[in-house]
């Protein structure tokens, strides 16, 4: 009886392990790893490498895991049959081919790499980020334009440049109106169309055509709305903290401490319902979040004390707490944008959250104020992703941190404005790799 040998295995050669290695970042490619698989050895001139290049279709035509005698030994030692993995997984994978199928590796491959590739770029995405959107024949912008997003983002440009149906489109990934309102309003002939591309561990794109009718794609497939899980907090120009002011205050025939104890009830209660109107929030939620800062340090400018419903707050380290219809304009602004950057972090921890910052809401920002907070916002690890909107730009030392766009209008009032990537001018202590880029004027 003729025994039939086995063929010998197609192994990877060391350049193809080196190049998978690297554009899976020494990560992990499996989901719910992604353990780094490269570290410091013990002694200083040594590492150590815990990660192996896996085959999709198994390395021999005749066994293994996934084992495909009809494939070639080319399509074998192919990158594109490699995926990089952790020791202990890579181990997994090449034993279980009934748990790992190739479609699921190849699609955890090609998901890994696209969120190493986001990283590489600035925008570490956490639970999600959006990480394009492309406009077509959309308000000012006739040209098809992308616009690509880092986990910090800055957009300058004037008034009536596009700012805000930019920061519409990212806010539409929680909200549809704010593209229904678009359509609604749209004056250009022909089709408009909207592509919005994000990351929630897997690429998402949606492709929204506006017409007569409002058409709405999520890769390739027809849905009514986008659905997507983000949570957006979007600060447009529409935001005030307070809606209602002193001077519109009348208190009858009261004397002056009960007019001012009055007054600050008012004051405290429609705080707390902006508050809650402006973040989406129940009043009730709103309230709990509220709760939960108070008993946590400050991070950003203001730190938060709570009696009930009655908040103090004491701002920029000043020596005590007060109530805030005590406080000067800048330092509402102020406790307002620290409030909306907790409750952005709290959102980040269980869903794919979006900040968005319009200047316009923040007047005080000017050239004291403004260098402080984007420096503040570059420091702070937050995994929610944040987009500020600036109508102007102030004596700001670049910072890596951010990805900067300029919506340039070429001087002109009412034509077609155009996007693109804008360096701040180089200051004495602006870093080599921004100083070296080239800078566009604004």
């Amino acid at each position: 009886m003729t025994k039939t040998l086995k063929r010998p295995r197609d192994d990877f050669s060391k350049a193809t392990i080196g190049v998978l290695s690297r554009r899976a970042g020494f990560r992990c490619s499996l989901p719910f790893c992604r353990k780094l698989t490269v570290g410091p050895g013990a002694k200083p001139d040594a590492s150590f490498s815990r990660g192996t290049a896996a085959h999709i279709i198994s390395a021999s035509p005749d066994s293994g895991p996934r084992a495909d005698p009809t494939a070639t030994r080319e399509q074998r030692v192919s990158i594109d049959n490699g995926i990089w993995c952790c020791a202990d997984h890579g181990r997994i994978i090449d034993a279980d081919d009934n748990r790992y199928t190739v479609i699921q590796l190849q699609d955890w491959k090609g998901d890994h790499e696209e969120s190493i590739l986001l990283e590489a770029g600035g925008c570490v995405f956490g639970r999600g980020a959006i990480s394009s959107v492309t406009l077509s024949n959309l308000g000012r912008f006739i040209a098809p334009q992308t616009i690509n997003f880092g986990s910090r983002t800055v957009l300058l440009g004037n008034n009536q440049t596009g700012k805000r149906l930019i920061c519409d489109m990212i806010a539409s990934v929680a909200n549809f109106n704010k593209i229904t309102e678009w359509h609604a309003k749209r004056s250009n002939k022909g089709s408009s169309r909207v592509r919005i591309e994000a990351f929630t561990g897997k690429k998402i794109r949606w492709d929204v055509s506006m017409s007569d009718d409002l058409i709405c794609v999520a890769d390739g497939n027809p849905v009514p709305v986008v659905y997507s899980g983000f949570r957006v907090f979007h600060l447009s120009k529409e935001f005030s903290g307070m809606s209602v002011r002193r001077s519109d205050f009348g208190a009858g025939n009261m004397d002056d401490l009960a007019e001012d104890a009055a007054w600050e009830a008012v004051d405290n209660k429609q705080f707390i319902d902006d508050l809650a109107l402006f973040s989406g929030l129940p009043r009730d939620g709103l309230l709990t979040a509220l709760k939960v800062l108070s008993l946590t340090p400050g991070r950003f400018f203001t730190e938060l004390k709570m009696d009930g419903e009655k908040l103090l707050w004491r701002v920029n380290d000043s020596a005590g707490f007060y109530k805030f219809s005590q406080l000067g304009e800048g330092e509402k602004q102020m406790v307002i944008l620290d409030v909306f950057i907790r409750l952005s972090e709290f959102s980040a921890m269980f869903a794919p959250t979006i900040l968005i910052l319009n200047q316009h809401a923040f007047p005080t920002l000017d050239s004291i104020n403004l260098p402080r907070v984007i420096a503040r916002l570059g420091e702070l690890e937050l995994s929610s992703q944040i987009i500020v909107a600036l109508y102007y730009w102030t004596s700001i030392t670049p910072d890596l941190a951010w990805r900067y766009w300029h919506l340039d209008n070429h001087k002109s009032d009412r034509g077609p404005v155009e996007i693109k990537p804008w360096v701040p001018p180089p200051t004495a202590s602006t870093p080599a790799a921004l100083a070296s880029a080239p800078s566009v004027a604004g």
